[in-house]
């Protein structure tokens, strides 16, 4: 089930499947520390390891902090890779203004 401030992991997986060559087994770009579209060169570039993304896959979903750093690992804003980012809830902590008695007499005027 997806959760409200999350969003699935395919897109982001289909992004990067789209942009390199397609893993082989043996002579594989990964192999001398290049990129290929398996799952575990997209676990290197991003920074995190292939079990985390098999985890991820097996859940179908990412949180939207993680999903950022995905995004941002591979060069795109989250917006490019999940259209309805703009409409995932997330918390923000409301903001109160500093009263000027607070601020350096330099400030104030």
């Amino acid at each position: 089930m997806l959760e409200s401030r999350s969003v699935p992991i395919g897109p982001i997986l289909d992004l990067w499947t789209s942009r390199l060559p397609e893993h082989r087994r043996s002579d594989c770009a990964c192999i001398g520390g290049g990129w290929c579209s398996s799952t575990e060169s997209f676990a290197r570039r991003v920074g995190i390891s292939h079990t985390t993304v098999y985890r991820r896959l097996r859940r179908g979903y990412v949180d939207i902090y993680e999903a950022d750093r995905w995004a941002a690992a591979l060069g795109e804003h989250p917006v490019r890779v999940w259209p309805e980012w703009d409409r995932v809830a997330v918390e923000v902590e409301s903001y109160r203004p500093s009263k000027c008695d607070d601020l350096p007499a330099t400030l104030v005027g």
